[in-house]
């Protein structure tokens, strides 16, 4: 049950809407006058159900005290009015009603103008032997209702909506009779005349789109109103009447009134109820209205009417008419002729069923053509003037009810469907000729009613209370069908006198269509499990195969399969994956498709991969290879966010361009769907050998042992450079990390260094560089073996005067803190400087030479025949500065790095495998 809080903002002066009521055509006050043989004004004072004489139908006779006469009667008094519809057999085990959609439905204490004919048929014998009867004219537009709180008589249309005083001069001026007044009973009196002072109270409204319904009538739908000045006396909740489009206003019942404050009212919105403004009577005559539409969904159907405990409203039910738990409805044989009735009439009954799960089906034709209590359910079309003029159709529900409890619980025992065969009806998908109705809208709107759904105020849905020429509605609304559903729902879970509850619709609404077929499936290397789907449009039953050699076995849900009996089978991994598989699905209607064969099988991950870096001549790529040809595969490089390269079936090998940055790679196998994570793979921008040449040393007298000095480049992915200086004949490899080495030697002549990385990349040639002899060759001494430049290292060379600097104590073994004795450095003699800081035996080798010396950044050794194994550098305190593995650039040049030694002079300490060196080393 659904509590609404609806805050009234301002209560406004009423406004009238020109809207008819269901399937009652507008008629003018003057043709109803004209051909009404009674006319009066009066009160509705009882009523009761009655049989026709023939046990029929039901109708109601209301009693009707008159005030006024405005035609074809001269005494006052009361007269009796016959209505279709009502209730009989309240004080029975057994109460019966018939409720007919077009009817006019009147209620005790309601006053108006009663434009009367002749009732043409018998009541049963248990009515009491008054006469004459009378029925109102053209149903529902015989009578114009009084609302005296307001002082207006309004009719079912705006042209008929008047203030009181102006009904009884249009009255007059049409029969051309004086009206004389009569007197109205004392509580009439006091409201006749001019509506009651409308005042506004204030308080918030929470927006609500009308597309969006809060709350329903005839469910029991609770509405709470707040605001002030209500007063404490309980008064009337008014709702827009649905039946009328708005024009009335019906009340809710005092039943239906839960409680009652001066700030607060929680009242049972009342079946009839549509979208509107909610009016508020308080009990002192005063009349307020919202300033805001409430908003209000569907209607459903309630039989309501005066019994022992007053007026009250119950519900109602389908339930099992027939051995498939619905309703047949009947074509009489005219009816099922007509061709373009019949098949109209039939898919909206599957509508309607196929919509809200309602069971109704079409059975037999039949040969009755009346409108009786005979369980048949029967749709024709009517008897001569059957329907009067203004009728299109109508639908009858006959209820039949028991005691449960305390209450009085219905269910519908038969329905009948009229209409009117006077009008020129719209079939099919034609254009419309001028006055046509549209049959197929007229239809949709009545089936909905013997679903128990009543009027609506939204032009938008089936239920919406009137229908004019040439508009078309054939589809149901998002609210006509919850309103059927919940009909549905009630109907099928609920029981009700004995009755076996209604089974939903199960009929085939649509033909099976296949959407999908099951594909293939292959177990990757990482999945447990596989789901093979088969997609259709309205089955009702699956059931999955499995082959077993040339048959097919039906499946059932085990440890290794489940949901055989779905549109989705799932086969867990096993020992042999593999096998074909195909889905049985059927209908109701015993239609059956099958599907086409899927296959199970393994995938293996076969896929290598290869980074291949990019050169100066080329870019850099990933290629990829496999064993497995068959399949297309695709192939992502930003971890499998976007699958952009295809590897097309029959290729072994696919190759990537890529520039510099990480990859990572993931294949997916187009038909299996399988996903394999090839890892990262890195690929390092190219970069260029850069080379730079210099002759180190010339060439002596000899024309040999000169010297050129290469520095190069590192690169982070490869180990060597490969260096010639023979344009190419034969290269030497070396470390790239040391930067430099030195060729030696070389003999007078000209030279240029040829480099390439270790993969025969990236070569480049330096300038050309010439060798010569030194210039000194003619004043030279010596057997001209010395290298120009270089000093012996026993030498003791011509030292530059140290620099000035404080002397820091010997703290560290630290290159960078180490502050050798500089001031002394002009003092030392031979024997000094060529002291073993050691102590251990020196050990002279003329084959050992160092340069440059003094040197700033590196020393070079030059040792034929001897392999270095460590050098040692002392201050000239014996102090330990460095000590290094020696770098090795050419088979007899050794390198060590005194970048990071402060000047001074040191002892470098040479060790061989075999024995020791010394040699003082200057550092400028």
């Amino acid at each position: 049950m659904l509590i609404r809080l609806l805050c009234v903002l301002f209560f406004l002066p009423l406004s009238y809407y020109a809207q008819g009521q269901c399937m009652t055509l507008p008629e003018t006050l003057d043709n109803l006058v004209a051909a009404s043989p009674i006319v009066v004004e009066g009160k509705v004072r009882s009523q009761q159900g009655f049989w026709d004489d023939e046990n029929k139908n039901i109708y109601t006779v209301n009693e009707i005290e008159i005030f006024t006469v405005f035609k074809g009667i001269n005494i006052l008094g009361t007269l009796q009015v016959v209505t279709l519809g009502g209730v009989v057999g309240l004080d029975t085990d057994n109460p019966e009603m018939d409720r007919v959609s077009s009817a006019l439905e009147l209620q005790v204490g309601e006053m108006g103008l009663f434009m009367l004919q002749s009732f043409p048929g018998s009541l049963a014998e248990n009515f009491p032997n008054i006469t004459p009867l009378y029925r109102p004219t053209e149903g529902v537009l015989g009578f114009i209702r009084y609302d005296l709180v307001i002082g207006v008589a309004q009719g079912v249309y705006d042209d008929m909506t008047f203030k009181i005083s102006e009904l009884y001069d249009s009255i007059s001026l049409i029969t051309d009779i004086p009206i004389s007044l009569g007197l109205w009973d004392n509580e009439d009196t006091v409201l006749r005349g001019d509506p009651s002072v409308e005042r506004s109270i204030v308080a918030q409204q929470e927006g609500i789109s009308n597309s969006e319904f809060e709350v329903h009538a005839g469910v029991g739908d609770l509405l709470t109103i707040s605001g002030t000045d209500f007063g404490n006396e309980v008064g009337n909740v008014l709702f827009p009447d649905a039946n009328t489009g708005g024009s009335r206003y019906i009340s809710a019942l005092p039943q239906q009134i839960k409680e009652w404050s001066n700030t607060q009212i929680l009242v049972e919105v009342p079946y009839r109820s549509g979208t509107g403004k909610v009016r508020i009577d308080k009990a002192n005559g005063e009349s307020l209205i919202a300033a805001e539409n409430l908003p209000i969904g569907y209607d459903h159907i309630n039989v309501q009417y005066n019994d022992f405990n007053g007026q009250n409203a119950y519900v109602t039910q389908l339930t099992a008419d027939n051995i498939m738990g619905g309703y047949d409805f009947q074509f009489q044989t005219d009816f099922a002729k007509n061709t373009g009735a019949s098949n109209a009439f039939r898919n909206l009954i599957q509508t309607w069923a196929c919509a809200t799960g309602v069971n109704f089906t079409i059975g037999d034709v039949t040969t009755v053509d009346e409108d009786t209590n005979d369980g048949i359910n029967v749709v024709r079309f009517d008897n001569d003037d059957e329907l009067g003029g203004r009728t299109l159709a109508y639908a009858r529900s006959r209820y039949r009810g028991c005691y449960q409890g305390e209450t009085i619980k219905w269910y519908v025992n038969e329905i009948e469907v009229v209409v009117n065969d006077d009008y020129n009806w719209h079939y099919g998908e034609s254009a419309f000729e001028t006055g046509q109705f549209d049959f197929e809208t007229v239809m949709l709107h009545e089936i909905g009613h013997t679903q128990q759904l009543g009027h609506v105020i939204n032009p938008s849905e089936v239920m919406h209370y009137a229908i004019g020429p040439q508009q078309q509605k054939r589809s149901l609304s998002h609210i006509d069908v919850i309103g059927g559903e919940f009909v549905t729902a009630k109907s099928v879970n609920d029981d009700v006198c004995g009755r076996i509850p209604m089974q939903e619709y199960e009929s085939c609404c649509e033909t099976m269509v296949i959407v999908g077929q099951p594909a293939n499936q292959f177990f990757c290397n990482d999945n447990t499990s596989v789901t093979f789907t088969f997609d259709v449009n309205f089955p009702d039953t699956y059931a999955w195969e499995v082959k077993n050699g040339e048959s097919w076995t039906a499946l059932v849900d085990d440890s290794m399969y489940s949901g055989a009996k779905t549109a989705n089978l799932t086969v867990k991994r096993s020992d042999n994956p593999v096998g074909e598989f195909r889905c049985v699905v059927s209908n109701n209607c015993y239609e059956i498709l099958i599907s086409e064969t899927a296959h199970l099988s393994f995938r293996d991950n076969d896929f290598s991969i290869v980074p291949i870096q990019a050169t100066c001549e080329s870019e850099g790529h990933i290629e990829l290879q496999r064993e497995n040809t068959e399949g297309t595969v695709r192939v992502s490089i930003d971890g499998g966010n976007n699958f952009d390269t295809v590897w097309e079936a029959n290729e072994s090998q696919l190759t990537i361009l890529a520039t510099s940055g990480s990859y990572p790679v993931v294949v997916t196998d187009v038909d299996s769907g399988c996903w394999f994570d090839m890892g990262t793979v890195t690929i390092n921008a190219s970069i260029a050998l850069e080379l730079a040449a210099e002759v180190f040393e010339s060439a002596d007298c000899s024309g040999e042992n000169g010297s050129i000095r290469v520095t190069f480049n590192n690169h982070p992915a490869y180990d060597s450079v490969a260096l010639s200086l023979d344009n190419g004949v034969t290269f030497e490899s070396f470390d790239d990390t040391i930067g430099t080495v030195i060729f030696n030697d070389l003999e007078v002549g000209t030279y240029a260094v040829l480099g390439m990385w270790d993969d025969k990349t990236c070569p480049i040639k330096t300038d050309a560089l010439t060798i010569e002899t030194v210039s000194d060759c003619e004043d030279s001494a010596g057997d001209g073996n010395d290298v120009p430049n270089v000093p012996d290292a026993m030498d003791t060379p011509n030292v530059p005067e140290a620099p000035n600097t404080e002397e820091t104590p010997d703290t560290t073994e630290n290159p960078n803190t180490e502050n050798p004795d500089n001031s002394s450095l002009d003092n030392m003699s031979n024997e000094d400087m060529d002291a073993d800081p050691t102590d251990s035996e020196y050990s002279p080798n003329p084959t050992v030479r160092l340069y440059p010396n003094p040197a700033t950044d590196r020393i070079y050794i030059k040792a034929d025949q001897i392999e270095i194994v460590k050098f040692q550098l002392f201050s000239s305190r014996g102090t330990l500065v460095q000590e290094v593995v020696p770098q090795r650039p050419t088979r007899d040049t050794y390198v060590m790095d005194i970048s990071q030694v402060q000047a001074g002079v040191y002892s470098l300490y040479i060790i061989t495998a075999k024995t020791s060196l010394l040699q003082r080393v200057i550092v400028k």
